[in-house]
């Protein structure tokens, strides 16, 4: 991690990948005599071009379980104040006509921040390809961001990155963008 002077914090924008340090698939109960296998397997890789290929070509993705395999990002982030999180969702290719039917309808992502924690239910049908505002948070600086996909859901799900982008208050326009469009193919 590279610290970021005060004065480029309105460009301060932080991805965990699926193949990142911050990024984990723990498992929160274990397999005993007794008590059932874990439900929907665990998070496998996949490989292709059209994952978030900007910093790596794989995504996770698992059927659905029984909330005890989430996929979570976490980063500490270098400044306080307000980040724009985002959920970098997989084109329909990947998603949807490939595997169709396979995908989660609706599933639920929880984010931890100064507030508190938020839990938001997604449609994965009204997701675009590419990233996806989940809203604007206050985070404290130094303090451990989280995000947190349940794997309780209607199908298949997929854990590829997550984006913190701080909100400058003195400058809400100011971001950077990396004028690079989400991964599709014109192709077959």
């Amino acid at each position: 991690m590279r610290l970021v002077p005060a004065g480029d914090a309105a460009f301060t924008e932080i991805v965990i990948d699926n193949e990142d340090e911050g990024f984990s698939m723990p498992i929160r109960r274990v397999r005993r005599y007794f008590r059932p296998g874990l439900a929907g397997g665990n998070w496998r890789v996949s490989f292709h071009p059209w994952a978030f290929g900007r910093y790596e070509t794989n995504y996770r993705w698992k059927p659905a379980g029984d909330g005890a395999q989430p996929a979570i990002w976490s980063t500490e982030l270098p400044h306080s104040g307000p980040y724009e999180v985002a959920y970098y969702w997989l084109p329909e290719r990947l998603s949807g006509s490939y595997v169709r039917g396979a995908a989660a309808d609706t599933f639920q992502i929880t984010l931890f921040h100064a507030g508190g924690e938020t839990v938001l239910t997604l449609d994965g049908n009204a997701l675009q390809p590419g990233w996806n505002a989940l809203g604007s948070f206050r985070f404290e600086g130094g303090t451990e961001a989280r995000v947190e996909l349940s794997d309780v859901a209607d199908g298949r799900l997929f854990a590829d990155a997550v984006r913190w982008r701080y909100v400058d208050p003195d400058n809400p326009g100011a971001v950077f963008y990396e004028g690079i469009p989400p991964w599709e193919s014109g192709g077959r």
